[in-house]
């Protein structure tokens, strides 16, 4: 009987389909797993930067509960290169806590930030 009366199988808009969507699948899947590292060193860096401050906190409660009843102190403990934690007690008191950064900036050598000045 022949070909008559069929339509001719088009498989190459099929296939052409077929590839653009296991290549977006592919980037998609690179794309999350880039993702997925960055947030995964985001979050150890934070837990990280958690953890050496409230070391440097327990450092700090340690030093104030040692105070004798009116005494004055005020010392600063470094949280990590950027970081400090600056206490100041007062007649064995806390009268400031606060997290202070010590100017220390990224840039591994000693060039200017390039900061808009206005002009």
């Amino acid at each position: 009987m022949g070909n008559k009366g069929r339509l001719p199988v088009l498989t190459g808009g099929m296939l052409v389909l077929c590839v653009l969507a296991v290549a977006s699948m592919a980037v998609f899947a690179t794309l999350t797993l880039v993702s997925a590292r960055a947030d995964m060193r985001l979050s150890r860096e934070n837990a990280e930067f958690h953890r050496a401050y409230y070391e440097a906190e327990y450092q700090a409660a340690l030093r104030v509960n040692g105070l004798q009843k009116g005494a004055d102190d005020a010392f600063v403990i470094a949280v990590d290169e950027r970081m400090a934690l600056s206490v100041i007690a007062r007649d064995g008191e806390i009268a400031e806590w606060k997290l202070i950064d010590t100017g220390e900036t990224d840039t591994p050598d000693d060039t200017p930030l390039p900061v808009w000045e206005g002009e």
